[in-house]
């Protein structure tokens, strides 16, 4: 019997006492990898033959995404969601993809269900993270979410538009004295319509308040 000190140290206190650039360490984690793939090919042969037998596939497709999405392997977790043809696991693809940040594949996944307006608004917010402004503010104005229209439409340098829909929030009086408002309008190259409404307002207004 070996005591304390005749113990092999851990791979965890192997790795604790070395640089983290040493070579030893990228050997670690070489052989870490090596070891997680094998696990995750052996887990996904075991289950495909259920996947391909069983009588309830979905239950069979179900199990295959939760072995996924334990490993941490949420783009494999969601094109294996993707063969149920249930829309509800459309909705749960989506969620992996993003996860996986792949905001693109996320919007694609939810292509089935593009009808309904809650998908709508998670199709925008899925474009607006994806890094396309102009793509999420358009779906924000069709649902009439003005102020997140405006929002992406400034995001996008599309001023004008990001306009139109601040003021359809309270209204164009509302906005009349907003400098943010002035502001989109001048960026949008509406600098004439913006003097005429000025001058329309001071005009209705008596004069009394000056922008």
């Amino acid at each position: 019997a070996h005591g304390e000190k005749g113990r092999n140290p851990s791979l965890k206190t192997q790795l604790a006492c070395m640089p983290e650039d040493s070579a030893a360490v990228m050997e670690c984690a070489g052989r870490i990898e090596r070891h997680r793939t094998e696990l995750l090919e052996a887990g996904r042969a075991g289950l495909r033959p259920a996947s391909d037998g069983a009588q309830d596939a979905r239950s069979a497709l179900l199990a295959h995404c939760a072995f996924e999405e334990a490993a941490g392997e949420w783009a494999e977790a969601a094109l294996v969601l993707e063969q149920s043809g249930e829309l509800n696991d459309r909705v749960r693809a989506s969620v992996c993809w993003e996860k996986d940040h792949q905001y693109g594949e996320a919007v694609r996944a939810l292509g089935p269900l593009a009808a309904r307006k809650d998908i709508q608004l998670r199709m925008a917010e899925l474009r607006e993270q994806a890094g396309d402004p102009a793509g999420a503010a358009a779906i924000y104005e069709h649902l009439e979410r003005w102020q997140d229209a405006c929002r992406t439409f400034e995001a996008a340098e599309q001023y004008s538009r990001a306009a139109d829909c601040l003021i359809k929030t309270e209204g164009r009086d509302a906005y009349l004295q907003s400098q943010r408002y002035a502001d989109l309008l001048v960026r949008g190259g509406r600098v004439g319509e913006l003097v005429k409404l000025l001058i329309a307002h001071l005009a209705q207004d008596g004069g009394n308040h000056l922008v």
